[in-house]
């Protein structure tokens, strides 16, 4: 249970209400983001975060989707960024077969985790 927390809310590139969130509390931070193209805006709230969730719709050879980051967009979001963890979220199948969570982690510093049905991250 947190004491003080403060919400800070920024708009992605997704459709007009989408928005990212940074939590913090006690000298720590997460931010999340649903939907989204490459976003200054989410890099912005997410400096040196220690918690980034993000999604990655579509490997970099399929026909880039608007509103939707690719793992090039994730790796360029994590390495100007700088969070120390990483969760990619909203994989479609197309990932599987490019591994796509693995070319993330092999260009960036971050731990970089998919996503799971009841994961748990420490931060």
């Amino acid at each position: 249970h947190f004491q003080d927390f403060k919400i800070t809310a920024t708009k992605t590139r997704h459709i007009e209400s989408s928005l990212a969130y940074k939590i913090e509390a006690e000298g720590k931070s997460i931010v999340y983001s649903g939907d989204t193209d490459y976003s200054e805006s989410l890099i912005n709230l997410s400096v040196n975060t220690e918690l980034l969730i993000i999604e990655c719709a579509l490997p970099n050879d399929i026909s880039k989707m608007s509103g939707h980051l690719t793992p090039g967009e994730v790796i360029k979001t994590i390495n100007e960024s700088k969070p120390k963890k990483v969760v990619v979220t909203h994989l479609y199948p197309e990932c599987d077969e490019e591994n796509v969570i693995e070319t993330i982690r092999s260009n960036v510093d971050a731990q970089v985790l998919e996503a799971q049905d009841l994961l748990e991250v420490s931060i």
